[in-house]
């Protein structure tokens, strides 16, 4: 008579697969404590592969398994088997109790993670769009409303939104060569767009108007909201307000 045992069953790759995905997502299930998690894991070890029933006894778990008695294993398999993820037949004769793994719950609390995953990258997708258009606005030196965070142009004090190429137009492909921003005269921001000659001698008729938050010399009219008034101020305070509007003082102010 021979000795040799007969060799256990391989497992199938596609039912392996399932049990895993059955564990991971069990994982992600709130109702699911660590613990009971780590009772489920161990008993899934002992899964038999063409039943796919997993025999195990309760002393065999205890030994396994740290801080694990047998009082806790009767509320696992009661919380288990009412979350939907295991039904069991308890043993008798000595034979350990057998569980079965279901994968009831599985499609929902899959989708429920797409969802979260699928936001968290839009959101990191429009971060990054918003820090890129942060970075190119301010290169060109342009200034940002401080109520609607609208985009102030430094040329034309036209008004526009920062992120403006997300509201239903198609960004232009940057295939072929990158950014270059083009300014009048190929010059910067500050030397030649906002600069201005507004000396005494050249604009002798506004000499006596002065700013009115340092009571310098006047060079431009600024307008700090779309309903205020313009405003005389010097260059320097011009420099340290947001605008929506400005222009050189009007000759009249003189």
């Amino acid at each position: 008579m021979s000795d040799r045992r007969s060799k256990r069953e391989a497992a199938r790759s596609e039912d392996v697969a399932d049990l895993f995905r059955i564990l991971r997502v069990m994982s992600c299930d709130p109702n699911i404590s660590e613990a009971d998690f780590r009772i489920a894991f161990r008993i899934s070890q002992r899964r038999h592969a063409q039943t796919g029933w997993a025999e195990a006894g309760d002393a065999f778990l205890i030994d396994e398994l740290p801080r694990t008695d047998r009082q806790k294993l009767r509320r696992f398999r009661k919380r288990m088997r009412e979350a939907g993820w295991i039904k069991f037949i308890e043993g008798e004769r000595g034979r350990g109790t057998r569980y079965l793994f279901l994968d009831d719950n599985v499609p929902e609390i899959e989708k429920r993670l797409d969802e979260s995953r699928d936001q968290r990258h839009a959101k990191s997708a429009l971060a990054k769009i918003e820090r890129e258009s942060g970075l190119k606005a301010a290169a060109l030196g342009v200034k940002f409303h401080p109520e609607t965070e609208f985009s102030v142009d430094p040329i034309t004090g036209e008004i526009s939104p920062l992120i403006q190429s997300l509201m239903g137009v198609k960004s232009p492909s940057d295939k072929g060569g990158g950014f270059t921003p083009l300014l009048p005269n190929s010059s910067t921001y500050d030397s030649s767009c906002r600069q201005q000659n507004m000396t005494p001698e050249e604009h002798a008729s506004s000499s006596s108007v002065t700013c009115r938050h340092c009571e310098a010399l006047a060079t431009v009219e600024v307008r700090l909201s779309p309903r205020a008034p313009m405003t005389p101020v010097c260059a320097e305070c011009a420099e340290d307000f947001f605008f929506t509007e400005s222009r050189p003082l009007s000759p009249r102010r003189g």
